[in-house]
């Protein structure tokens, strides 16, 4: 094994790196179905297939989040896979493969359909075999419409209309207007099952199912953390964080036995940004080599009694995070004062994340050159 110096490059990419809104106040997006004919599409490229109908080449099942609903659409909400339009990019109107969800899930909330599409509806009929890169739409829309039925489901708010993914969007049909209309100042969220229960990398798909705001200072929980891994050898020099630094707040990076690495606490003085409420943070600290397989924790730290904030995002369950990069070994911890680290969130992850300065060249085993990783072994940095 050799360690061989790169560029740095930060893992897992920030959230807001694209798209995403730094305002915690208003992360999502409503799109509304109120109409007969009301329909929401995401259309984006497949992450994972070769074609063959094997489970990881399957399509099972869509997950996304509600925002509002006045009535739960009495008949259901069925949801599709179709093929996105060659002469408009909108859906096409076949639907391939739907299943359709029955009961509410509540107000902004997770809601996953019950049984994999299918062919001939839900658990029945063929499922959708795909090549990794093929564009595929997910439509959402009333099974039979009831007056009164009225529903609101969201997408990820983007910052200064810079939802400009180009084949990752959304596409909102309202029957007033009579047409479709692709957002640009909104990106999908949903979470997208296989039929072996596996989630791939979908890049700036962030599949929330809800955001959270964690108020911390000096008292109480004092230290919030990104408890992570990482599939191969590396050195890291530096971290990523969005948080809201009101009052004086160190960063550290800690090694598997929770001691702070020498040369890796950095403080954020309030004093010192261009603005306040939440701000991308990004620092260089004293380069340490990380073991792969292993837990370290990046945590912030509050110093003083005003409070800080800092965002995480809760998943419906411990495999949805292999839809973003870094998978389910990247979670959330907390620590009060002197106690002992609480045991990981594993549906649960900060906003945070380090800067990767060094790789295995993959000259011998457990090299990041030449392995493709499955999610449940980090996800995110698969060939």
């Amino acid at each position: 094994m050799a360690l061989v110096n790169i560029k740095p490059f930060l893992y897992p990419v920030p959230w807001t790196s694209h798209a995403y809104t730094q305002s915690p106040a208003s992360p999502t997006s409503n799109f509304a179905l109120n109409e007969a004919t009301d329909k929401l599409g995401f259309i984006f490229p497949v992450p994972q297939g070769d074609g063959t109908d094997i489970a990881a080449s399957r399509l099972a099942k869509v997950g996304f989040r509600t925002g509002t609903i006045g009535q739960w659409p009495t008949n259901g909400l069925k949801v599709s896979f179709q093929d996105p339009s060659t002469s408009n990019g909108d859906p096409d109107g076949s639907v391939d493969q739907f299943s359709t969800i029955t009961s509410s899930p509540g107000a902004n909330s997770w809601a996953k359909v019950p049984s994999y599409m299918g062919a001939g509806g839900g658990g029945s009929g063929a499922k959708r075999i795909v090549t990794a890169g093929d564009l595929v739409a997910i439509v959402i829309e009333f099974a039979s419409f009831i007056a009164s039925d009225n529903l609101n489901v969201v997408g990820i708010s983007t910052a200064q209309n810079r939802g400009l993914l180009g084949q990752q969007y959304i596409s909102h049909f309202d029957a007033t207007a009579g047409v479709w209309a692709k957002s640009i100042t909104a990106i999908p969220l949903f979470g997208l099952e296989y039929d072996d229960g596996s989630y791939f990398d979908i890049d700036d798909v962030i599949p929330f199912s809800a955001l959270t705001t964690q108020t911390f200072n000096n008292t109480g929980t004092d230290q919030l953390a990104l408890m992570f891994q990482v599939p191969f050898d590396c050195k890291v020099n530096g971290f990523w964080a969005n948080l809201e630094a009101a009052g004086s707040v160190d960063v550290i990076l800690y090694d598997s036995s929770d001691v702070a690495f020498t040369g890796c606490t950095r403080n954020l003085n309030p004093n010192i940004r261009n603005r306040t409420g939440n701000c991308m943070y990004r620092r260089n600290f004293a380069t340490q080599q990380l073991a792969r397989n292993t837990d370290y924790k990046l945590a912030v730290q509050g110093k003083d009694a005003t409070n800080n904030k800092l965002i995480y995002a809760d998943v419906d369950t411990a495999a949805v995070l292999d839809q973003m990069q870094g998978g389910q070994g990247f979670r959330w911890a907390t620590k009060a004062g002197a106690g002992a680290w609480s045991s990981p969130t594993t549906t649960r992850r900060p906003q945070m994340g380090v800067s990767i300065s060094a790789v295995d060249d993959g000259t011998g085993s457990g090299g990041a050159a030449n392995v493709r990783y499955h999610p449940g072994m980090g996800g995110g940095m698969r060939g």
